[in-house]
């Protein structure tokens, strides 16, 4: 058939067909040098199936077969031949040994554009922007991904691990020496992480400030830091790429929590080096949300602009929510008066009793959302509004273990243990198995939400906040769970600790509800009266029998106890260390 009879769409395929003829040129017959690149082409055939390091071999042996070759057809020939995983890092390996080769590249800069190519087009193609409701509104933002089958999800996790341990140990001089008995082709699967150190927030400090990052400092865009009990800042760096992770995990986070392309967003969550503010406000642009950048604090002003701009969605603490619910009462503005729909909340742990709280006063479905700096910041994990019974971890991002806190065996799942992080496509600061102090467990249970990934437990705790009460463990959640099962109480509290001699000693202040004192028509909380013995009594003899700890319980009038202004509540006061020094 005649070009000019050929139907349109034929002459659509053989127009495309030469366009990518001009773009990757092949070898044709009539082409002189084909002969010299055809037994190239067959050594790659025959050796697909090899090591990395025999196709590097072949590479090499192939390019000093036609090195009198044209160098641009040649070039492309070699583009044409890297489009699979594993004969594209041939080829990249067979530039750097072989010595006749044109351009000998920096083992370095190899590492990381093999780090960022795995990273960037061996996975599905994403959404840019937004996502499109399902048929039951539900928004999921990269269902590519979210909902990837766990064998594949499997299999992207090792090749990105094996990726990420050529990065770190050419880029990273901690890993280098650390991983220097470790090879990335040792990787057969993400059970083999096991065998592997881990990294901890001492090492950050000791290399403080920039220490740990995988790029040069020029190549950063963004620094945020976390506090620290030593007075060093833990510094964390983010790249173009970081950045674009960071809103992306957000916007799937936002997006599980309810929100949807065209809402307004309340942010109170600090700006700053903290990473929460930034990183659910890029999260809810990428989502296709409008943010108001309110930061934390000025609650009078939170107010105004929550009943005056009518957001449909808040970010902030769950302290800093359940202040805001109570300021919303005393200001009589109920519940169903306000337009808010959904809260994301997180940056501390918080109990189901709490959630309930913050639901009633502010009228919302409350999701929790988990991050920390060093691993990206919010954005690591969140619950789904479908089911709110743990947190999906981005697992294709973070690959999450479980371990044993005393020996760091991995734990199997449902058992709690410490959180543990390994960044499988950051840039900047990549981590291999970042021991978080968090204590959790992990499910792979389906969810109602359609997702795959697997579901982090509510925080129960930090390992390092873990209170030890005359040999009894204590986390300040098991003490809030406890106390808000009594109505007469409400969810402001603080645990005081002190030394007596030899013995630590621990008092819980607690605030009693306003219901509590007009019911008892007086605003004494005197320890003569009846009522408030009694309450007392309940309350201390349920924690003992919930935590096996004798603590006592102080009452407060409601408001005497500290309030969130916005950031994390301390909720544990330890005196020890001054009473010892004093």
């Amino acid at each position: 058939m005649s070009g000019a009879s050929r139907p349109r769409s034929d002459r659509s395929v053989a127009s495309r067909r030469r366009s990518l003829r001009r773009r990757f040129p092949f070898p044709a017959a009539s082409d002189p040098f084909a002969r010299r690149r055809l037994p190239a082409r067959a050594a790659f055939r025959s050796a697909r199936s090899a090591s990395l390091r025999s196709l590097a071999a072949a590479c090499a042996a192939s390019s000093r077969s036609f090195s009198s070759s044209r160098r641009r057809s040649s070039s492309a020939f070699w583009r044409s031949l890297a489009s699979r995983s594993s004969l594209r890092r041939a080829f990249l390996v067979s530039r750097l040994i072989d010595p006749r080769s044109r351009k000998t590249e920096n083992p370095a800069d190899l590492a990381l554009r093999d780090f960022r190519w795995q990273a960037r087009t061996e996975a599905p193609a994403r959404l840019e922007l937004g996502g499109s409701p399902d048929q039951n509104g539900r928004v999921i933002f990269e269902p590519e991904l979210e909902t990837l089958p766990r064998e594949q999800l499997r299999d992207l996790q090792a090749d990105r691990l094996r990726a990420l341990i050529g990065y770190v140990r050419e880029r990273v001089p901690l890993y280098r020496e650390r991983l220097a008995d470790v090879e990335a082709g040792d990787i057969a699967s993400i059970d083999d992480l096991a065998g592997l150190p881990f990294t901890r927030k001492d090492d950050l400090r000791d290399t403080y400030p920039f220490g740990m990052l995988a790029v040069p400092r020029e190549e950063l865009v963004r620094i945020h830091a976390s506090s620290g009990t030593t007075g060093k800042l833990t510094v964390v760096g983010y790249t173009a790429a970081d950045l674009d992770l960071f809103a992306r995990v957000n916007a799937r986070s936002l997006a599980a929590a309810g929100g949807k392309p065209g809402m307004l967003l309340h942010n109170a969550y600090g700006y700053g080096l903290f990473t929460g503010g930034l990183g659910l406000h890029y999260g809810g642009e990428r989502l296709g949300l409008a943010v108001v950048p309110v930061s934390g604090g000025l609650t009078e002003r939170q107010l105004m602009l929550i009943e005056d701009f009518r957001p449909d969605v808040i970010a902030c603490t769950p302290s800093y929510a359940l202040t805001l619910a109570q300021a919303f009462r005393e200001r009589a503005v109920a519940p169903d008066e306000l337009s808010l729909r959904y809260a994301l909340l997180g940056a501390e742990p918080w109990t189901e009793a709490m959630r309930s709280e913050i639901d009633a006063g502010l009228g919302v479905v409350s999701t929790n959302i988990y991050g920390l700096s060093e691993v990206i910041g919010p954005g690591v994990s969140c619950e789904c509004m479908e089911e709110r019974a743990g947190l999906h971890v981005n697992e294709d991002q973070f690959l999450p273990e479980v371990v044993d806190p005393d020996s760091g065996e991995p734990l199997p799942e449902g058992e709690e243990g410490v959180l543990v992080f390994t960044t499988l496509t950051k840039e900047a600061l990549p981590l291999v198995r970042y021991w978080t102090g968090d204590i959790a467990s992990l499910s792979s249970l389906p969810c109602a939400c359609g997702r795959t990934l697997v579901r982090m437990s509510r925080i129960k705790g930090r390992a390092d906040d873990m209170l030890i009460i005359r040999g009894v463990n204590v986390y300040p959640t098991q003490v809030e769970a406890t106390l808000l099962e009594l109505s007469e109480l409400t969810p402001n509290y603080r645990i005081v600790v002190s030394r007596t001699g030899t013995l630590d000693h621990a008092e819980v202040e607690v605030e009693v509800s306003e219901t509590f004192l007009r019911e008892a028509g007086t605003d004494s909380l005197s320890d003569e009266l009846a009522h408030v013995h009694e309450l007392r009594g309940r309350a201390e003899n349920r924690l003992r029998d919930r935590i096996g700890c004798s603590l006592q319980v102080t009452f407060a009038a409601p408001g005497m106890l500290p309030r969130s202004e916005g950031g994390k509540l301390e909720r544990v006061i330890d005196r020890r260390a001054a009473e010892v020094n004093a």
